[in-house]
């Protein structure tokens, strides 16, 4: 199945699974603009791949008041931006067996 998108954002891009979906796109056709939180990650994977089939944006989710201005930044700088892939999210251990552990 090939994929139609031309230009995709993947929020959550700098390791892992966000990494992977990103590589997966390029692979595809799709030029790719990857975001997470750390700019290092953001920086090898554009060297990677080159500047021509990628770029970044540094930006972590958990800066709720900053999230209209980047995506405002992201939109400006990139309006042929066609799909947005949200994967970035946390992860905490959790013991079922007690149940002040999940927050309750």
């Amino acid at each position: 199945m090939s994929i139609p998108y031309k230009k995709v954002l993947v929020v959550g891009a700098t390791s892992g699974i966000g990494e992977a979906l990103a590589e997966k796109f390029l692979s595809e056709g799709s030029k790719v603009i990857v975001s997470g939180r750390r700019q290092e990650n953001i920086d090898a994977f554009v060297k990677k791949h080159g500047s021509d089939k990628a770029s970044g944006t540094k930006f972590d989710v958990t800066n709720l008041s900053g999230i209209k201005q980047w995506a405002e930044s992201v939109h400006t700088e990139h309006p042929d931006l066609d799909f947005v892939v949200l994967n970035s999210g946390i992860q905490r251990g959790f013991d079922f067996s007690k149940r002040k552990s999940l927050g309750e």
